[in-house]
């Protein structure tokens, strides 16, 4: 019986061999060139204001209420919405006061099963407890934070990617 088709394949021999020291310095270029790339893209990134960065993040889209708490502390974006990613979505005060008022025991709840047991009342309760409402307003108030697209970053992406404007398309024409 052979077992040949479980030992790893050997790697094909390459026309080109490099020496080992060859290959470090093309992998060091190569790493080096992703860099620049990383710190072009970050012009772009600090173009915008952090509450920008903040808001326009999915984590922000999910816990909306944090995110504008985290804005109104003036956070990094980058420590923000890496709070964003592990917090469990926070209430607002309102619901807060209303859950304490219908929920026994809201007090020894930690912040997950809070927010469980609010969403389990909202929707049971025709959002009396005004879960969804904080929500949707805290997500306009978000929206309020993106910042639009300035015509400089709109030609910094298109020399990047090499796609021509509108605007040079009609000079070329």
């Amino acid at each position: 019986m052979s077992y040949q088709h479980l030992a790893p394949k050997a790697a094909a021999p390459t026309g080109n061999r490099l020496s080992g020291s060859l290959l470090r310095l093309q992998r060091l270029s190569q790493s080096a060139q992703a860099q620049d790339e990383q710190e072009s893209a970050s012009v772009v990134v600090t173009r915008h204001t952090n509450a920008h960065w903040i808001a326009s993040s999915r984590e922000a889209q999910n816990n909306p209420i944090l995110a504008l708490s985290l804005i109104k502390r003036r956070i990094p974006h980058e420590d923000a919405i890496g709070t964003l990613q592990v917090s469990a979505r926070h209430l607002s005060k309102f619901t807060k006061r209303k859950m304490i008022a219908v929920c026994a025991g809201w007090e020894l709840l930690d912040t997950e099963d809070r927010n469980i047991e609010a969403f389990t009342y909202s929707t049971t309760h025709n959002d009396e407890n005004g879960y969804w409402a904080g929500f949707k307003a805290a997500q306009r108030v978000l929206e309020k934070h993106v910042e639009l697209w300035t015509e400089e970053d709109i030609r910094s992406l298109s020399e990047r990617y090499g796609v021509a404007t509108q605007s040079e398309r009609g000079m070329a024409g």
